[in-house]
């Protein structure tokens, strides 16, 4: 690793600040003083003092050395999924930087100049993390070649346990961890590189979800407490914009939402996966059928769903309202089909050709209509019902509105009622801290300026509608969205990294 690329990683790495100490100074949460020290050597070397045009890597004295970025380049804040991430634990941070460059060096052998930035708290054998990454993106390392300055801070996740015993990862401690990671960055904005205005949120899934949470809550009252009790920078958590993949949001909502697109298909593909015991990933398909109790539930839930729209008072780009009636047919129906059809018009007007899929009207080159329960079909089930709030309490999002003493909780009024684990509910205060929809139209949330939304024309991990109501309502309160359904595109973010860059340079100026 060159003296330069060490620099890099620095740069990156070095908001790695336990979440409790956010409040404390720069020094205390950068990494060791011996790495500081030996940084700092560096850069008195005359080659190392500029990246390029776009990036300053030098120093200024002000009473003291202090690191120095280019005051106009954003920052980009990126988010993974909390369930793929990984962290490599070492005794000291220099320990855990040298390993972090082993396993640079390891990566190097598969995808020259990437790097995962590990974080949170499951434990991986270096070699085992290289596989992973293996022909993936690395949007951290990219974005830094880009001449951007990235924070990859880390989260409590949601099965973490205090050395008290308790759990204390349960929502909403992901986004506000989030939300202290950004005010570390404005509160020391004259002390890190980088435009604290431009900061600029990206994730996938659960990370599409904090992402889209971060740019729709900035500075309301009801993160307030949780950001005092973690100790958090006095300073805003209002970010300038969203980048948003697939977001699994709008929880208390998405069973019904899941089975409005789903339901009548009973038949379900997915691939589970788990480790074996050299820590290799294993996938293994799972086909089946829906029982005739989850077949009931499935209609049950779809049969819910309009009423919950037609509350929301959407509107389209004309200012005509999208509804549903009591069979979930009407005008929001249509406009997805037509986020559908716009897809599949971008792939044919690129040279995909689109004979395989009959439930596409084309004619002339032009996509004229679709089979919406043909498509649906095409894709495929991927969850049985109910999707997101189990009723045996064993998904991933029953663990995350666990509390202290429970991992595992419902939330959403349906499940609860239906529980075949002697669940409770979590507060309803805590899911509307989850659910950006809350917030969207509440004075009291700074909003981001920007968000773009991508959401795979195939993804069967959450409805297409989901994404659909958070642009709509979004684009309502006045915020700019770029929004499009990548075609056969399934669960996945990070795909379009060039795209993604330049929307970025577009509204930075």
């Amino acid at each position: 690793m060159t003296e330069l690329e060490m620099y890099e990683l620095w740069c990156t790495l070095r908001l790695w600040a336990n979440y409790n100490q956010l409040n404390q100074t720069i020094e205390k949460n950068w990494l060791s003083n011996s790495f500081n020290s030996h940084i700092l050597d560096l850069l008195d070397k005359e080659e190392i003092k500029y990246r390029s045009e776009k990036r300053l890597l030098g120093y200024r004295n002000k009473g003291k050395r202090r690191l120095a970025g280019n005051a106009n380049q954003p920052i980009i804040i990126n988010i993974d999924d909390v369930a793929d991430v990984i962290d490599v634990r070492a005794e000291d941070e220099f320990a855990r930087v040298e390993l972090l460059v082993s396993l640079k060096q390891e990566l190097e052998r598969l995808s020259p100049r990437e790097l995962m930035i590990i974080r949170t708290y499951l434990d991986y054998p270096i070699e085992v993390v290289a596989r992973k990454l293996k022909g993936r993106p690395n949007t951290i390392f990219r974005a830094l070649q880009h001449g951007y300055v990235v924070a990859s801070p880390a989260i409590r996740g949601r099965v973490q346990k205090g050395a008290d015993g308790r759990y204390n990862g349960k929502a909403p401690s992901c986004v506000v961890d989030y939300k202290a990671a950004v005010r570390y960055l404005h509160f020391f904005a004259d002390e890190l590189p980088g435009d604290a205005s431009k900061i600029i949120t990206n994730g996938t899934s659960a990370g599409g979800a904090l992402s889209s949470l971060m740019g729709s809550t900035g500075n309301h009252p009801d993160y307030e407490p949780y950001l005092q009790a973690l100790g958090a920078a006095d300073a805003g958590d209002n970010v300038f914009a969203a980048s948003c993949y697939c977001p699994i949001t709008n929880l208390e909502h998405a069973d019904m939402a899941y089975e409005w697109e789903f339901c009548g298909v009973n038949d379900f593909h997915r691939a589970n996966m788990k480790m074996d015991e050299g820590g290799r990933p294993v996938f293994t398909p799972v086909d089946g059928e829906m029982t005739k109790e989850q077949i009931l539930v499935s209609a049950e839930e779809k049969a819910m769903f309009p009423a919950y729209v037609n509350s929301l008072g959407l509107k389209d780009e004309n200012g005509d309202p999208l509804t549903l009636d009591a069979d979930g047919e009407g005008s929001l129906k249509e406009y997805v089909k037509r986020v559908v059809m716009e897809s599949a018009q971008r792939a044919s007007d690129q040279g995909v050709d689109l004979s395989d899929k009959p439930w596409l009207i084309v004619e002339n080159g032009k996509v004229q209509g679709m089979d919406f329960t043909a498509y649906v079909k095409d894709i495929t089930r991927m969850k049985t019902a109910p999707a997101f709030d189990a009723l045996d309490l064993e998904s991933p999002e029953n663990d995350l509105f666990g509390n202290e003493t429970t991992n595992c909780r419902h939330f959403t009024e349906y499940s609860t009622a239906h529980t075949k684990a002697q669940g409770a509910c979590a507060e309803a205060e805590v899911v509307k801290m989850m659910n950006p929809m809350e917030y969207i139209m509440d004075e009291k949330a700074e909003k981001a300026q920007h968000f773009r939304i991508r959401h795979g024309e195939c993804d069967r991990d959450t409805s297409l509608v989901i994404s659909a109501m958070l642009v709509l309502k979004l684009r309502e309160a006045g915020c700019e969205v770029d929004y499009h359904s990548p075609w056969n595109t399934p669960h996945a973010g990070d795909y379009d990294l060039d795209e993604l860059f330049a929307w970025i340079d577009g509204i930075c100026g």
